[in-house]
């Protein structure tokens, strides 16, 4: 009997065209990705440092926060705003080689509060910061650590990941953190320690100062540090901490045309991607796909856009189900998702030699499911059902002979629905 098994997949990927396919088990599709040098949409966060030093500072972010946000508006189509800011914990603390008193509790000092989570009303964060109290604070550094933190933390705050993330940081010092003392690094100091929302030094839930950073940078939350033209002591260590290799952010001395210059500053990172890559979604079908290349790096975009150009190989397993296997292809630009492809993948037992006399007869007497051209012979006590390449049942055939040519070019997939297997016809 000729009757050969192996393994076939054909691939549909939605918005895209699908050219052949190979048996066995391997087929290759083509994917174009567009990447505009501007943002479709992004997520804004007003952070502030309230402590007493900053009186100047809020003052001006208060007077501006309308042109800011206009003129960011302006920039980007899609754009929400939420607010968010600190003083310090209002407790003292001994620990890390340093001790200090770092907040005030009669003032109200606080190490983080969310004022207002991400909105399109504009009206409300215009409030928000408005309503922003001048507080105390007590030592020199404060609770930025546990602000940048929470930006990864607190799941009121709403991010879109579709979106890009930044926090506008109104600051004039350094944060605590144990690790900020470093000899091996150009800037070093004992600050002390962040206690974390706990507020306890040495547990479990300090806040540690560069894995802080780099895990806002895997995340794509940038900050842009707006340091006080008033304090630019610390500008350096800001520029260094804010380096592509750690957070990938922006630092510079706040200017005086502020709503221009955050505009610019925020602009200018849409033309440059650290990573372009695709993920398969759903884990169980993430050794069925490899990608070439398997990622773009160090990109600079030309404006408009730029076209990047991924090579997809599905390698279905020999143990893998014949039948329609549906998963998904997101593509990231860094931590933002741009892209997303629905993938249909038919995997199906491919047949041979149904021109043989003997194999007609062989298959006929052992009441097997045959196709030759495009008649189909569907044997006593069985069903089969027809479905279109993107996955939609479109027909049932009992016992008989039935010819599929009417159902037009293309390709079909027809499911024993008895024996499990899957076969494949295509009418030209």
């Amino acid at each position: 009997m000729i009757w050969a098994i192996s393994w076939v997949i054909s691939p549909v990927i939605n918005d895209t065209i699908y050219k052949g396919d190979t048996c066995p088990g391997t087929a290759v599709h083509s994917a174009m990705l567009g990447i505009p040098s501007n943002y479709a949409c992004a997520d804004i966060m007003f952070a502030f440092d309230l402590t007493g030093s900053m009186s100047g500072e809020l003052s001006y972010a208060q007077a501006n926060a309308s042109a800011i946000m206009d003129s960011l508006a302006s920039s980007i189509s899609d754009v929400r705003f939420g607010v968010a800011s600190q003083a310090d914990y209002p407790n003292s603390y001994s620990y890390c080689s340093y001790s200090g008193s770092y907040g005030s509790g009669g003032c109200g000092d606080y190490p983080y509060s969310l004022n207002q989570p991400l909105t399109y009303d504009t009206a409300l964060v215009r409030a928000a910061i408005s309503s922003l109290p001048l507080l105390c604070g007590s030592d020199a550094p404060e609770s930025y650590a546990r602000l940048l933190w929470e930006m990864l933390n607190d799941a009121s705050i709403g991010w879109r990941t579709t979106c890009a993330r930044f926090v506008l940081y109104w600051l004039d010092n350094i944060p605590h953190g144990c690790d900020i003392y470093d000899p091996t690094r150009p800037y070093s100091a004992y600050t002390g320690t962040d206690p974390g929302r706990d507020a306890l030094a040495g547990t479990s839930d300090d806040i540690y100062w560069y894995p802080l950073l780099r895990n806002l940078r895997t995340n794509g939350i940038k900050p842009i540090i707006l340091v006080s033209a008033s304090s630019t002591t610390y500008l350096t260590w800001w520029q260094y901490w804010m380096t592509d290799t750690l957070a990938n952010g922006i630092a510079v001395v706040r200017g005086t045309a502020i709503a221009r210059q955050i505009d610019s500053l925020v602009g200018s990172t849409a033309l440059t991607i650290d990573t372009l890559r695709p993920v398969v979604r759903e884990a169980a079908y993430v050794s069925w796909v490899t990608f070439t290349p398997p990622y773009y790096a160090g990109i600079t975009l030309t404006p408009p856009e730029d076209t990047f150009n991924f090579t997809i190989t599905f390698n279905v397993p020999a143990s893998a189900p014949s039948g329609l296997h549906t998963f998904h292809i997101d593509y990231y630009r860094d931590a933002i998702l741009v892209d997303s492809q629905l993938v249909n993948l038919w995997v199906y037992d491919c047949t041979a030699g149904y021109d043989d006399p003997i194999a007609v007869w062989e298959n006929v007497k052992e009441g097997k499911i045959l196709i030759k051209g495009t008649s189909i012979y569907v044997p006593d006590g069985l069903v089969v059902h027809i479905y279109s390449a993107d996955g939609k049942r479109i027909g049932v055939l009992n016992s008989g002979t039935h010819n599929l040519s009417k159902l037009g070019k293309g390709v079909y997939f027809v499911y024993d629905v008895k024996g499990g297997k899957t076969l494949r016809v295509i009418v030209r």
